[in-house]
């Protein structure tokens, strides 16, 4: 048999295709994606790992403030609150309210 009766897949600079090569390219795909993948899930702890950084700098922060506030006089208080200071004032504000109606009830049944 000569060169060319051979079939492409059996030329020796050719190899055959039993030998699964045509299946590279999938692998190499699935490889390529679970490579993304692996990256974007990388990428994602790191900005988390930033985030958290950054609170762990903000309450490093406020325990330093908090520590230098316990210097003051023993007659001073501190007070603070999580939330901001005008929810505050209105969440104040409701409850006097709320009392001043109660008494204002109390008054009239009586």
């Amino acid at each position: 048999m000569t060169e060319k009766n051979l079939s492409q897949t059996q030329k020796p600079d050719h190899p055959p295709v039993d030998q699964g090569f045509d299946m590279q390219p999938a692998i190499a795909l699935r490889g390529a994606k679970s490579l993304r993948q692996l990256r974007d899930r990388v990428e994602a702890a790191v900005r988390e790992i930033k985030h958290l950084r950054q609170q762990n700098r903000k309450l490093a922060e406020r325990i330093a403030e908090l520590e230098a506030a316990s210097d003051m006089k023993p007659t001073t208080a501190v007070l603070t609150f999580d939330e901001d200071e005008q929810e505050l004032l209105d969440r104040i504000n409701k409850f006097i309210k709320t009392i001043d109606n109660y008494l204002v009830f109390e008054t009239k049944v009586d």
